[in-house]
């Protein structure tokens, strides 16, 4: 609950979270990143970025190895 309610998690489309379900490697990233890095995410999370290198381009571009 704490994580939802501070962003790093948000759950299904319909409200639900399913704990039992395998987590994607991507959404994983998407939480760490979240969970660490959230003011930097906001950097990265311009429309630019969405609709150039995907919706997941702002985590990924925190988390990459060489930086932003």
């Amino acid at each position: 609950m704490d994580c939802s309610e501070k962003g790093i998690v948000g759950g299904y489309d319909d409200g639900t979270f399913r704990p039992a379900n395998t987590v994607a490697k991507n959404c994983f990233r998407a939480m760490l990143a979240r969970a660490f890095y959230l003011d930097q995410i906001s950097e990265y999370d311009t429309d630019w970025y969405n609709n150039k290198r995907g919706m997941l381009s702002p985590t990924n571009m925190v988390l990459s190895p060489t930086g932003p």
